[in-house]
């Protein structure tokens, strides 16, 4: 709930920049999973409701527990979309972390290339799916259908391999095609796309890397030729008379402060030399 009125809150003050960001639509996509899963508990109550009524008015009759299952097989399938999707957005949170940020971009600035070559991959996999399925779906277990066939190839990629599944059982199946279609498929994902895919990533995080170290110079050349990098967050308008460092001038050039004159004595000459009284009597002088 509280997501929900945040997210309502955020769309009321950024207007349409709020669905500019990939962000808030993974965020709104957990909450309707939630939502979903939440409704799917509500059916499930209904419907043991319903065959608790049908119990009590007739006694030993046959019960009906098929929908209820199925709405609690939805609701646990949708409770663990949701909780993938709600620990996925803490990589948006994690993104101001020092490292863990250009890793994130990194991964957005391959992704433009990345996305054809996971869609390349994807449709690789699903046509070694139905050649295995087809050449061997009749003599293996691991191969009677088109998904086992692919969960069995996805463990043969990774090297978590079966009885059934394995090189030497494929060998054992079919003396020719099992060999021939184990080393297609080994060649093509290992040696092929998955180094297209090394490099796109290390690319990527090469650019990062460099537009890093340009940023981090550039800050370093706007302080040095900065003439004041701390200025004072409180300046004093008014110099006091003791103060004799030069201030800056409101036009921009340095005003020296000008030190204090000297006191001359009464009686001094501007010349230096002291006068003398004038006589009494109003006479003047011999």
């Amino acid at each position: 709930m509280l997501d929900v009125l945040r997210g309502f809150y955020a769309m009321r003050t950024l207007g349409r920049r709020y669905f500019a960001s990939p962000w808030h639509w993974w965020e709104w996509t957990s909450i309707a999973l939630v939502i979903a899963a939440a409704v799917c508990r509500y059916q499930q109550f209904r419907g043991m409701r319903a065959i608790e009524l049908h119990l009590e008015a007739a006694l030993g009759a046959f019960a009906d527990f098929r929908a209820v299952a199925v709405y609690a097989q939805a609701e646990l399938g949708l409770t663990a979309l949701a909780a993938l999707v709600v620990y996925t957005k803490a990589l948006h949170y994690l993104a101001g972390v020092p490292r863990f940020g250009a890793l994130l971009r990194s991964v957005a600035r391959a992704s433009t290339h990345l996305a054809p070559l996971v869609l390349g991959l994807a449709a690789l996999l699903g046509g070694q799916s139905v050649a295995f399925t087809l050449a061997f779906g009749t003599q293996g277990h691991a191969w009677r259908s088109v998904g086992d066939a692919t969960m069995s190839l996805y463990l043969l990629l990774l090297g978590a391999t079966h009885d059934s599944a394995g090189p030497f059982a494929l060998r054992h199946t079919n003396w020719v095609l099992g060999p021939l279609l184990y080393a297609f498929v080994v060649l093509l994902f290992y040696l092929v796309l998955l180094r297209f895919f090394l490099a796109v990533v290390q690319e990527a995080w090469a650019l990062e890397a460099r537009c890093i170290d340009r940023n981090v110079q550039t800050n370093l050349v706007l302080r040095q030729a900065s003439p004041n990098p701390n200025p004072d967050p409180n300046p004093n308008p008014y110099p006091s008379p003791n103060q004799d460092e030069p201030r800056a001038a409101p036009g921009g050039a340095a005003a020296a402060v000008r030190p204090p004159s000297p006191v001359r004595p009464l009686g001094a000459a501007r010349g230096g030399v002291a006068a003398s009284p004038p006589p009494r009597g109003g006479g003047r002088p011999g």
